[in-house]
Formats: structure tokens, sequence, C-alpha cells
């Protein structure tokens, strides 16, 4: 997930960067965490070259949360675009439920150099209507994307729009694994189980083309709820990888589809735990590794019992060359207990927190900080 050029990030518009001065770093970052009211969001930004750019949600299971402890997170889903150069937009589906919403946005430029490339091969919406079978697949012609080579490649969601205005568990039709295929061409496969509401997710096709990236890809049923789970990878140096996934079922039970990925204990293995009822949920998940050694990655497992937990990282990540990744876990038989989550907001190279709205249970944070080096290419 992730990009290039000089880094000309400066606090702007709630808009937070590395400084003001120009920086060789191979990427550029940019986040806010902003309240908001209303069903809809412009979030300002610097300029960027939005065929090199991606924005994201850093937050809880793609999706901003709400102010009021409302459970319904359907409600609260807003997917992501880029409105102009300098804006993106976070299209909510409505602002009847909660008092507010608060979501941690970041907005990468992608890397174009020979050794930290990455190159953005798709980002778009990929929509299912609710009338749509179980397990269906949607293929995405990716002939004219400019891929290289297909084992390069990962799948990054993005955001996820709900359409349900009600207290429906229509979040949970939400839940897609997305792979590059070859299948009578290159292909993005896109997979969703649930078939009950319409959804929308914006995914990204990242290309890791510098000769300094590995990738690997795990598919795995899950066998059992509340149950850490391994996949086997070729070794890797957890200091220099980080790992990102998506998970889907044909059950409507989103107690066991919010899964979380993180670094296995060894360096042979991936790790995923799904929530009580996740047996027989499909998983995808990435394993991307710097071999040089360059970048820097660390790895947090925090249980978030209070309204706000602080976080500090024994590296130092720039807020302009870094990026996050989290995955909340909820061990609740409670579908609805199962959607409290916590969200992360990055305040200092070695500092952030992770904040929550509910107190109904206590979620676990599987969070990964990936710093790019300073200068690089």
């Amino acid at each position: 997930m992730l990009f290039a050029l000089l880094d000309t990030i400066r606090a702007k518009g709630g808009v937070s960067g590395e400084g003001g001065g120009p920086s060789a770093s191979p990427i550029s970052v940019q986040r806010e965490t902003a309240t908001w009211t209303t069903a809809d969001k412009t979030f300002t930004i610097n300029a960027v070259d939005t065929s090199k750019a991606l924005a994201r949600w850093a937050s809880a299971n793609w999706t901003p949360t709400n102010l009021d402890g409302d459970d319904q997170m359907d409600v609260l889903t807003a997917g992501l675009s880029f409105a102009s150069t300098t804006s993106v937009l976070a299209d909510g589906q409505t602002a009847a439920s909660p008092t507010g919403r608060k979501g941690s946005l970041e907005v990468w430029e992608l890397p174009e150099g020979a050794n930290f490339g990455i190159a953005l091969r798709y980002y778009d919406d990929v929509s299912f209507a609710g009338a749509q079978s179980l397990e269906f697949t949607k293929d995405i012609d990716l002939s004219g994307a400019g891929i290289s080579d297909i084992n390069d490649c990962a799948v990054l969601v993005c955001s996820i729009r709900c359409s349900e205005a009600d207290n429906t568990p229509g979040y949970d039709s939400c839940f897609v694994t997305a792979e590059v295929v070859d299948a009578s061409g290159l292909k993005l496969r896109v997979t969703r189980g649930d078939d009950i509401y319409d959804g929308t997710i914006r995914l990204a096709v990242l290309e890791f083309t510098g000769s300094n990236w590995s990738v690997q890809k795990v598919k795995r049923s899950l066998v059992a709820g509340s149950t850490v789970e391994t996949g086997t990878i070729n070794a890797v140096d957890w200091d220099h990888a980080f790992v990102f996934g998506s998970s889907e079922d044909s059950s409507n039970r989103f107690d066991g589809l919010n899964v979380a990925f993180y670094p296995g204990a060894t360096t042979t293995t991936v790790r995923m735990i799904g929530g009580q009822n996740a047996a027989g949920v499909d998983t995808i998940c990435y394993v991307v590794e710097d071999t040089s050694g360059t970048i820097v990655c660390e790895y947090q497992e925090l249980t978030v019992t209070v309204a706000t937990l602080a976080v500090s990282w024994v590296g130092t990540f720039p807020s302009g060359r870094s990026v996050f990744l989290l995955d909340n876990y909820v061990n609740s038989a409670s579908a609805a207990n199962a959607r409290y989550a916590a969200n992360y907001e990055h305040t200092g190279d070695q500092a952030g927190e992770l904040y929550r709205e509910s107190t109904s249970s206590d979620p676990t944070v599987h969070i990964q900080a990936i710093a790019f080096p300073a200068t690089g290419s």
C-alpha cells in the first residue's frame, strides 16, 4: 500500500507530514484524523499525482468509527476516492444514526525507484448487489494495467461502503477476498461470501516492482474461531517485513469475518485469528519483505480497555514516510459486540494512540508500523 517522490508535506488543513522541506524518501505519506457529523466529509490534502496515490482508512476494519457508542457500524462506513489532486472524499452512507464520525485517513504517494518501486495497477471501487449469490466472484480485467509479474502483486482493501440505512448487519456484506490471477488473461478476482445487502469496496492492486521487494501470498480457510492459526511462508525477517490480508464467508457473521493478520512467531509463519464463529472463513494475506533490510517494521498486540490508549514505539516512525496497518480482534459470541473496534492516530515519531468509543467489549489490536528510509529510490 504506498508511494513516492519528494516529501513536501506540511501541516495544512489538518493534514500532517514530516516537516516542510523536500525529502529524498522513496515514499510520501499524508494523514489526518477528523471528526464530522454529516454523511460525507472532504479532506483537504497537499497535491498528489492521483495516478500513483491511494487513500485508505488507517483504522478499524477499513472504516471510521462514531462518537456515540452505536454498535451498528453499517451506518458508519464511508468509501474513499480522490475528488481532485488536493482533496479526498469520504462518501458516507447516512448521518441519521451516529452523532459524529471519527476517522484516521492515510494518503500514500507510491515510490517509483528501482529499489523501492511500487506501482499502482488498479485503484477503484468494486460493487456487489444484495441479490447476487453466496460466494459470488467478480473478475475485473487487468490486461491493460501494465502488470509485469503477477507474483509481485498484492491487493489492499482501502475502504468499504455499505448501502444499508438502518441498523441491519449490512456491514457483513462488505467482506471480500481479493487477488490477481491469470485466468485467460490477468484478472483482479474479488469474492464476496455474504449476499444480503449491497456493498462497495475500494481496492488497490499494488505491484512491488523494486528489486528490494519479495512478496508471498498465503490462502487459508480458518479451522476454528478465536484460535491463532498459521500459514507457512519462506523465511522472512519480520524486522523488515509486514503483512495485510482480507477475508470472506458465506455466513452472515461478523464475529467470524473480522480476521486479524499479523507477523508469525517464527520466520517461516504468518499468523491470523478470527472471532468465535470464524470456522470456515476464507482468507488471503500477503507478506511483503524488504530484502535489503532498509525499511523498519515493528509489531505490537494491544488490548484496548480504556477510551484512549497511549502507544509507544521502540523504533522511529516519522509521519511523512511511515504507514500503519492494524486489524482488530474481538473475542465475543455477540456479533454486535464484535463490531466494536479501536482506531489508531499517529501523534509523534515514537508515539500514537488507540481510541475507541464503546465499552461493551475490549478489542485486541494487532498493529504494524512501517518506516521507509529517509533517502533512497
